[in-house]
């Protein structure tokens, strides 16, 4: 996707309701319009400053923007990889082995660990189930497996919503 630049303007009475302004144009996705200064209260000096600032503002805002999804995609990632982890636990519990309370601690911190970046994200959906995924590593005794099962808790469930965020994401 390309970003445009702010592009910068300047009339000398051209704009009948602001004669002598500059006006600076800014990308659709930084939610401004229009802004417009007087000319005659800015120097030249102040007007490259301006457009330097401005420039500025703008490769910030990109290098926001692809940090942010980077940010996204490596906890989504996370997401996984947890739930695969916690897959293969159940499944050697399944198979004959002993329940670990060591191992459910450590399933525990990284649900909530998960939780508490997703959220940070604004992924609150995922945030809430890996939230609840690790209030029950905490002590699965408290939770009944049905309802876990009907509110979408199943690790399955989690690890397609991750999918399909990641998939988003890549678009």
């Amino acid at each position: 996707m390309l970003l445009a630049m702010p592009i910068l303007v300047m009339f000398s009475g051209m704009v009948p309701s602001r004669p002598g302004c500059v006006i600076a144009l800014i990308p659709p996705h930084c939610n401004l319009s229009l802004i417009s200064m007087p000319l005659a209260e800015l120097s030249a000096k102040e007007l490259l400053s301006i457009l330097t600032h401005v420039k500025q503002w703008v490769g910030n805002l990109r290098r926001a923007k692809q940090q942010r999804k980077q940010e996204s995609k490596q906890a989504l990632r996370a997401v996984i990889s947890v739930v695969r982890e916690t897959t293969v636990y159940l499944r050697s519990v399944k198979e004959g082995r002993e329940k670990s309370i060591e191992k459910e601690e450590r399933l525990s911190l990284s649900w909530t660990q998960l939780a508490f970046g997703l959220e940070d994200l604004g992924l609150n959906r995922l945030a809430s189930r890996c939230s609840i995924k690790g209030r029950y590593w905490a002590n699965p005794a408290d939770y009944d497996h049905n309802f876990l099962e009907r509110a979408g808790m199943r690790l399955a469930d989690i690890e397609r919503m991750a999918q399909a965020s990641l998939k988003e994401l890549g678009k």
